[in-house]
């Protein structure tokens, strides 16, 4: 027996329509290496028109910090450094307050890190039940997505200043490596990047 559509022929025109706008927009980025975000936000809107929902209304970005704080003196000595890599670079980074750096045990949490903000300052909260902090990519990576939350004040992975706040935040990282590297860790986990 053959699968049937449950979808009514014009929702589903107007879905094809709205995927063909899609891929023109990746086409465009992949092309130029310039994606044009009014075109993406009309997109998201036709989307919306159509009752196809947002990601955070399918999968929450309201999720708990982790729980399980590790007390300072039971951190370890990669623990400790990566604290100390959070708190020396983060301000040259961003222009704003750190208020702490912690460390959480929480194997029931879905989150690698955390960024708790106010106006003003932000906690740092790296999960090591899910996050390696020997491996100092994933470091750098969860380094920049956490302050790139803080900078935008928003946890929406999809929203148009996130991703352009990584991208700034990443660049400025670079610029600090070159300017400061006695911040950064000699070696890496992968000693097969050093033989490039």
């Amino acid at each position: 027996m053959a699968a049937t559509n449950s979808a009514s022929p014009p929702l589903v025109f107007e879905l094809a329509i709205l995927f063909h706008q899609l891929l023109k927009c990746v086409r465009q980025f992949l092309e130029s290496n310039d994606l044009d975000f009014r075109a993406v936000t009309e997109m998201r809107k036709n989307l919306a028109r159509a009752g196809v929902k947002k990601a955070s209304e399918e999968f929450s970005t309201s999720v708990a910090a982790p729980t399980g704080i590790i007390p300072e003196k039971d951190l370890t000595k990669p623990q400790l450094r990566y604290k100390e890599f959070v708190e020396k670079v983060a301000p040259l980074v961003l222009d704003r307050k750190l208020k702490k750096v912690q460390f959480a045990n929480d194997p029931k949490a879905k989150l690698l890190g955390c960024t708790q903000w106010s106006p003003k300052d932000y906690i740092f909260t790296i999960n090591v039940a899910k996050h390696d902090v020997e491996d100092w990519e994933r470091n750098y990576d969860l380094f920049i997505h956490e302050l790139a939350h803080f900078y935008v004040q928003r946890n929406d992975h999809l929203f148009e200043d996130f991703w352009r706040a990584v991208s700034d935040i990443g660049a400025k990282l670079a610029q600090v490596a070159l300017e400061r590297p006695e911040l950064f860790p000699t070696s890496v986990r992968q000693p097969e990047l050093l033989a490039a």
